[in-house]
């Protein structure tokens, strides 16, 4: 018997359509590069040339609308279904295809431009998936981000289904604090532990055959294949030969030895693209693993414990084991939630999200539909934990969320607060509205006097006097709870 494995949570910012959206980030990971040649017994059905001369077609025209203003083309090109998630840099929304239009139109009443490089083109018959690299650039804003364009079978031709910017990097932002690789990266487990490498990945990868096997109670789809150390780009493979030191929230859990590259691709929830076995384990890596490896792939290392030493799965970062040691404070959960929601409410990010929520129901030019009365967030704090390390002025990471999503108002935002005697004290910039992963560790990677927050698939630094998401290991979430 089987399923549609679908989201377990729906949305990260406002309105969640049909479908959903990757854990949010900022970032710095480039799109996929094109997938190595495999056995035929080991991938589904692909494009046809003809096909994927057709998606790549309709990738330029997309791209040629937008850059020439031309709306109707643009809109024309969009399928009924369609779902959509927008990034500019941390502010994050998702919108049905009503709800994208609109707000595209609005972009389209003034010039910009868009880029597309690095276009990579997979799917099946009866969808395709285009990832590539997109610059965004206006009078006074310039991104950069990994973006997929998901197309669906319309009649003979093809209609964009599902679009995603997974990442959006500001191209003239002040820069966060370097932070050499190894003294952190992130640890992904299957039935062993991964340290992420890059999502940088030369064609040229020698691949094994993939292993594919379902987590349900995660909603986690996983394959892997084994990488011939000699493809690997000889600037990574001394990775290979260190002992790494695997950190939970409350500090140091293992160490373990590189047992050789792979590269992993994680995707959570699923889009209506096949359905998945009910029961946990491995499946048919023909049936699902090509899917993975078109959404989201990493040059990692397969990790095994050092002798002595026994890993536990709730390490989710590791370091050099050769650097210092550091001390890790966790997070511990505070529940004098209030002063912090009185302060949250005086901030310029809730203050947008509450007039989004409260003019929800309005149409463009509509004055005349009642504005929906009471707080967006329901006067609650979705998340706060607190962090009191030695020496250090106690501090609190705050999120707020809002509303259902699934076509609906759906609203977040995260904060960092500093514990003064005469109250919070926000810490943080104001460009913050998303929802990302909570903190479960503070500690000072580097050595230079600033903590970093770290928790599973994310890392907060501070920029200045200020707190912004550093790193993020995304996962892309495929299919809708709603």
């Amino acid at each position: 018997m089987k399923r549609i494995l679908v989201l377990l949570l729906c949305g990260v910012l406002v309105a969640c359509g049909s479908s959903s959206a990757p854990t949010p980030a900022p970032a710095t990971n480039p799109a996929p590069a094109a997938a190595a040649s495999k056995p035929a017994s080991a991938v589904k059905a692909g494009l046809s040339d003809a096909d994927r001369a057709a998606v790549e077609g309709l990738v330029g025209a997309w791209t040629e609308a937008q850059n020439r203003g031309d709306f109707d083309a643009y809109k024309a090109m969009y399928g009924d279904t369609f779902f959509g998630v927008k990034r500019a840099g941390t502010r994050v929304r998702q919108f049905d295809l009503k709800g994208w239009l609109a707000d595209r139109g609005k972009m389209f009443r003034r010039p910009f431009s868009v880029k597309v490089s690095n276009l990579v083109i997979g799917g099946t018959p009866d969808r395709a998936i285009a990832n590539f690299t997109q610059e965004w650039q206006s009078a006074k804003f310039r991104d950069e981000g990994p973006k997929q364009l998901v197309f669906e079978r319309r009649g003979s031709g093809w209609a964009i289904r599902r679009e995603e910017l997974f990442s959006s990097t500001l191209l003239d932002a002040a820069s966060l604090p370097h932070l050499d690789d190894a003294q952190f990266r992130f640890v992904w487990w299957t039935e062993r532990p991964y340290l992420l490498l890059t999502q940088q990945l030369p064609p040229s990868l020698a691949l094994s055959a993939p292993r594919a096997d379902v987590d349900p109670a995660a909603s986690e789809l996983r394959v892997v294949e084994a990488v011939a150390a000699d493809s690997v780009p000889e600037a990574l493979r001394s990775a290979a030969s260190r002992t790494y030191d695997l950190y939970a929230a409350e500090g140091k859990r293992c160490s373990a030895t590189a047992a050789g590259f792979v590269r992993i691709g994680i995707v959570q929830g699923y889009l209506t693209y096949g359905e998945m076995p009910e029961v946990a384990g491995p499946v048919d890596a023909a049936e699902y693993g090509q899917f993975v490896t078109d959404n989201a792939r990493w040059l990692a290392i397969e990790l095994t414990a050092a002798p002595g030493s026994s890993c536990a799965r709730d390490a989710f970062w590791g370091r050099d084991a050769a650097l210092a040691s550091v001390t890790v404070t966790p997070s511990q959960p505070s529940t004098a939630a209030e002063p912090f929601d009185a302060a949250l409410r005086q901030t310029a990010p809730w203050q947008v999200l509450q007039r989004e929520f409260a003019s929800w129901d309005r149409e463009e030019g509509d004055s005349t539909t009642p504005l929906r009365t009471g707080r967006w967030d329901e006067g609650r704090a979705e998340a706060l934990v607190r962090f009191a390390p030695p020496g250090a002025t106690p501090f609190a990471w705050q999120l707020a969320v809002g509303g259902t999503g699934c076509a609906d108002f759906l609203g977040a935002m995260w904060t960092v607060w500093r514990e003064e005697p005469l109250g919070p004290v926000r810490w943080t910039g104001d460009d913050t509205l998303e929802r990302p992963q909570p903190p479960r560790s503070a500690v000072d990677l580097d050595g230079d006097g600033r903590l970093e927050l770290v928790g599973p698939d994310i890392l907060y630094q501070q920029s200045g006097p200020l707190w912004r998401i550093g790193r993020t290991a995304t996962r892309p979430w495929v299919g809708c709870g709603c």
